[in-house]
């Protein structure tokens, strides 16, 4: 070898040891498929999504964006904007785990926010930045940045302009963040890094670069065309690796008949093979578990990120909402998820869809993938809440159209065969006249430069035509305006412009609309109709001649059913024929999910049955899909099974008559395109045994698509409906009998907690408790009813005014199901117990022209139960009014818990009984000191109880149940006690009933958990035994193994988290009855907590 070779040699091992002795100085890229399109991402076109293991680090990190405005900062606010969002894959009480946003003006502190959630503690830990002082113009190239870490930083420019300290880890991750890729923000570069940058660290300038070093764990370049990952020192530290749900509406919505999977990211940067568990457990919408498996999967060494499909194996082949329950192991690391799929049934093949496929429409965000829509058959969309057409969207510069967004939303509806309702309005800034400072006190959304009138009819006509113009081919239905009548002199959260004005706007439009498209057509704005908006809207618009501006006629029906009738006979005595369309609609304050379900279907065919030819259903998010895990909810499967029945159906027939059928308010009879009948039925008082005239072909489904059995014999057929069912016959159904086989609550809404109006835009004067009439002004035109937050459990009471002028009540009607005696009860409250104001119970048998008023004394400021016993010597055809409010004088009343029951049923006669207050000796509140989290105690949960007048049988006073149960638990409950004494009792009682219920008490059958120690007069005691299974059980039933002899749940009920949870009743008879109780003591004897929530007792001698 020569010298000269020699030395190149040496110099290249200089240069090779010299790389190797600083190969720390840049991170590693990943080795995860192609880079540019890997399996953690998900473009849309409008945003990119990723998911976050791996790239984002909970503890600390930095995160740097290059973006281009499309609009000036003057512009933003018309809506949420989110420059960055991480959304949680679990529910942690705000929709956002990490964002940097600009809110809209509703917020009332415009500028740029950043927000963090932490559910390492609880409660939820919350930190947020903000910068008021932020100012851009439209295309402008700005470099923003944030940090967390020791503390919250946001930078613009390389400025630090906000910083708060918050220390406490990203928490659940793993969770999804998104880029924005169109207007307004054009998301030029993206750099992550896994530690808390200083401040000298971050860029600068907007045209720097973002470079890689050694802690970037992501990369996103050219307008985030280019996408690369890395590992680094933090990946390399801790061997990181994780398995995460990868879900979306799409993958958790199936067909029976499909192959079930569980869809997976996994994650692996560590230098050698990791090995992962994932065990899941299926249950039916029944709560039945129907199968359960473990999987083990392999993640090779420095793998990346890569997608697993776990095949769920076991599926019953039967549609339903299934639950599963997850948990995922890997290392020391054990997460638990839930979620939910649907399995819905396959279309009927043999039969074509008819006309009636088109009346169902949905709201959907079409950046996900519409196969759930698909499955269903459903055709139409709207997009309200993430609507590409409104003016601020399309025009946010005068001149400077915006059409991206637009047109990949079309790409959409294209390829998934779908028809979209558009909608024009909403004014950006610049084209809108700010209102006065009175008028934008009156409504937060008043603030919004969107929901102003427009300065100019032209530039407001001009806008209109291009937009329709453009999308002439694919859009053929506009609607001008969302709920125009949130206007002075209503509440103004839509349009601070006059009824005239507004008309004007539909004009132009119409004007527009003739000379785009002989098929283009102009809907109405969707009209809410509510007292508190401009109730005189509707008809003035009709009396002004805006029916010549459109071509179909549009509400809304958070009213319901209200007005319904009203306006399609004054439409159609000026355009005959003028079709009626409703594009917006959601039960969201109907909390009782049964009655939610049922009034789904329920109300698509009572606006069939006024001629409606479409009606869209609202609610992507959380009424449909959960916006965490996007899981498809069991509203959204009752959609489904709805759509599956009327698609074949080309027009609806009419209601079925029979006798009995006043309490059948879902009685629809539809044609078919095979010429059979469907017949749609349902009761909301229960579940009814049905007998029909003899045919040879009937089958018939529940309101999940479950298989009603149908008996035939030579003379008749029988079924039995216990919610609503779909009945396919060849001929129309006759119905010979009906008898109500369930036993269902008589009251429909005793507690005021299902609303209808839209109480989120116009507060809870928009609202009315449902199945209750208001006689406000009848008697007392000073009167006044409306929901009120002060109630004694749930959200709501209501709240009974009266001027003195005569009599202000409420009433609902009840079908009394059979003679005998039943017991009214409701609690009352006064905020001022020194008014004149008389409450009364009341109650009004119209068949028999008989009405009773018990008037009531000494209502106090405490919320306290009012009975009233009625009698029925015969089954009453109609339903009874139960009427409540003041009888005379003047003051204010809040009513809450009203409940009637039978008390025929009940084992222990309301006049028998006597009910021991747990106010003063109640001590709820030493669970308020428990520090472990890993046992926490949901007894807040048991505030549902407070509704109910019987328990097994026993009626029971429930009080405040959150501030007045005995709770007692074992030594190793930091922060409670072993023992509550002197629970003052006084009385002479035949026997005691015991409300109780455990928890954390292990499985030992037989063992004594604690005793209640009764103390009589005569100074002598006796102990009555607290034993598990044999007179108590834990309250999560569902994780127990029957045991022969075990006391069943007296109530059951589902907490928000979607635990089942139990409460039961004891017994005792008292071997001293003579004697008198003076007090009562309660202990605990063994590893656990007991809580007591109501005592009832039998009085001697009655």
């Amino acid at each position: 070898m020569k010298f000269n070779d020699f030395v190149r040699l040496f110099y290249c091992l200089l240069i090779v040891l010299n790389f190797l002795a600083h190969s720390e100085s840049l991170a590693e890229p990943l080795s995860w498929g192609k880079q540019s399109d890997g399996d953690m991402l998900h473009n849309d076109g409008q945003k990119i999504s990723c998911y976050a293991p791996g790239i984002i680090r909970a503890d600390q990190g930095t995160v740097q964006m290059t973006v281009l405005m499309d609009k000036p900062s003057s512009e933003l606010g018309n809506d949420w904007e989110p420059l960055f969002q991480m959304t949680p894959a679990k529910e942690i009480g705000g929709n956002s785990l990490m964002t940097l946003m600009f809110p809209q003006l509703s917020y009332k502190e415009p500028g740029i926010w950043f927000v963090v959630r932490s559910d390492a503690s609880s409660p939820v830990s919350y930190g947020k930045v903000h910068y008021s002082d932020v100012s851009f113009d439209a295309g402008q190239v700005v470099h923003f940045a944030f940090s967390w870490g020791e503390q919250l930083r946001v930078y613009i420019n390389g400025k630090r302009v906000g910083s708060a300290a918050f220390n406490q880890p990203i928490s659940p991750i793993p969770a999804v963040f998104h880029l924005a890729r169109v207007s307004p923000f054009r998301t030029q570069s993206v750099k992550i890094s896994s530690i808390q940058l200083e401040d000298q660290q971050i860029a600068r300038d907007a045209q720097q670069s973002l470079d890689v070093d050694t802690h970037t764990t992501f990369l996103v370049q050219d307008a985030l065309k280019t996408v690369q990952t890395f590992v680094t020192p933090w990946h390399k530290h801790s061997k990181y690796a994780s398995v995460t749900p990868h879900w979306s509406p799409a993958t958790q919505s199936f067909v029976l008949g499909d192959e079930v999977t569980f869809p997976l990211l996994l994650v692996n940067e560590s230098d050698r093979d990791q090995q992962a568990e994932i065990q899941i457990k299926v249950s039916q919408s029944s709560g039945e578990m129907v199968c359960e498996q473990s999987t083990k999967l392999n993640i090779k060494a420095m793998s990346g990120f890569t997608e697993s499909n776990i095949p769920i194996t076991g599926m019953p082949s039967l549609p339903d909402h299934y639950q599963l329950e997850t948990i995922i192991t890997i290392g020391k690391a054990v997460t638990q998820y839930s979620s939910h799929i649907t399995v819905i049934p396959t279309p009927q093949l043999s039969v074509s869809d008819g006309k009636l496929a088109q009346y169902l429409g949905y709201h959907y965000d079409l950046s996900f993938d519409a196969k759930p829509l698909k499955q269903m058959g459903v055709h139409w969309v709207r997009m309200w809440g993430v609507e590409p057409f409104l003016w601020f969207n399309a025009e946010p510069v005068k001149g400077q159209f915006q059409w991206e967004k637009a047109d990949l939303v079309i790409q959409q509806v294209k390829a998934n065969d779908l028809q979209l309702l558009g909608l024009l309005g909403n004014m950006p800034r610049w084209a809108a006249v700010e209102p006065s400072e009175d008028h934008k006190a009156q409504h937060p959304l008043a603030n919004v430069p969107a929901r102003w009138k427009p300065r100019s009819f032209d530039e407001w006509e001009n806008y209109a035509g291009k937009v329709m113009q453009r999308y002439k081919h694919d859009v053929h239905y506009w609607e001008v305006c969302n709920e125009i009548d949130f206007h002075p002199p209503g509440k103004p959260a839509s349009f601070s412009g006059s009824t005239d004005e507004y008309l004007q706007m539909l004009k132009r439009v119409y004007k527009q609309s003739r000379m785009v498209s002989d098929q283009t057509r102009v809907l109405l704005s969707g009209l809410s109709l509510g007292s508190v908006f401009d109730p005189a809207m509707a008809t003035d618009l009709i009396e002004k001649g805006a029916c010549d501006s459109i071509d179909i006629f549009n509400m809304h029906a958070y009213q319901v059913m209200h007005r319904v009738d009203e306006l399609t006979k004054a439409v159609h005595a000026i355009k005959p024929g003028m079709p009626f369309w409703q594009t917006e609609q959601m039960w969201m304050n109907i909390s009782n999910q049964e009655k939610r379900l049922w009034l789904t279907p329920a109300i698509y065919l009572w606006f069939m049955e006024k001629g409606f030819e479409k009606f869209f259903t609202f609610g992507f998010y959380d009424m449909y899909f959960n916006r965490a895990t996007l899981s498809p909810t069991r509203d959204h499967y009752v959609n489904a099974i709805f759509q599956n029945q009327v698609r074949a159906c080309d027009q609806y027939i009419g209601k079925l008559t029979f006798e009995g059928d006043a309490a059948f308010t879902v009685r629809h009879q539809l044609k078919r395109t095979d010429g059979k009948i469907l017949t749609v039925i349902g009761s909301e008082v229960g579940a009814n045994d049905l007998v029909l005239a003899k045919q040879n072909h009937i089958t018939a489904v529940d309101l999940m698509g479950h298989t009603i059995p149908v008996k035939m014999d030579d003379i008749q057929v029988k079924c039995t409906v216990s919610d609503m069912a779909y009945i396919i016959s060849d001929q129309p159904l006759v119905i010979t009998n009906v008898r109500q086989s369930g036993v269902t609550p008589l009251m429909a809404n005793g507690s005021f907690e299902d609303v209808t109006g839209d109480i989120d835009m116009a507060g809870l004067q928009a609202g009315k408790a449902a199945q209750w009439t208001m006689r406000r002004t009848d008697f007392d035109p000073q009167g006044s009813i409306q929901l009120d937050r002060d109630a004694r459990t749930g959200r709501f009471a209501m709240r009974v005014q009266s001027s003195g002028a005569g009599r202000v009540y409420v009433f609902e009607d009840v079908k009394i199901p059979a003679p005998g005696d039943y017991l009214f009860t409701a609690h009352f409250k006064k905020n001022n117990p020194g008014d004149s104001a008389v409450p009364y119970m009341s109650f009004f048998n119209r068949d028999e022209n008989i009405i009773k008023v018990h008037q009531l004394t000494d209502i106090g400021s405490d919320y306290q139960q009012c009975r009233m016993v009625i009698h029925f010597d015969k089954t009453p055809p109609s339903p009874v009014a139960l009427i409540l409010g003041i009888f005379k004088g003047v003051g204010q009343l809040l009513v809450d818990d009203v409940n009637i029951q039978a008390v025929e049923s009940m084992k222990l006669l309301p006049q028998q009984s006597w009910n021991m207050p747990l106010r003063q000796t109640g001590n709820w509140k030493v669970a308020q000191n428990l520090k472990d989290a890993d046992r926490a105690i949901m007894l807040c949960e048991l505030g549902a109880l407070s509704q109910l007048v019987t328990l097994d049988g026993v009626c029971f006073e429930l009080p405040q149940v959150q501030e007045q149960c005995a709770l007692v638990a074992s030594s190793d409950w930091p922060g409670t006690t072993t023992q509550v004494n002197g629970m003052k009792v006084g009385q002479t009682l035949k026997r005691l009933f015991f409300t109780q219920t455990c928890m954390y008490v292990g499985n030992e059958s037989g063992r004594q958990l604690g005793r209640y120690v009764i103390h009589y007069a005569d100074g002598s005691i006796t102990e009555v035994p607290i034993k598990l299974d044999q007179n108590i059980r834990d309250w999560f039933v569902p994780a127990q193994l029957p045991k022969e002899g075990a006391p069943k749940p007296a109530h059951a009920f589902t907490t928000a988290q979607g635990i089942e949870l139990s409460v039961f009743t004891m017994q005792w008879i008292n071997p001293k009855p003579d004697q008198k109780i003076l007090f009562i003591d309660m202990q605990s004897q063994a590893p656990g907590v007991l809580c007591l929530l109501s005592l009832a007792g039998e009085r001697v001698g009655l």
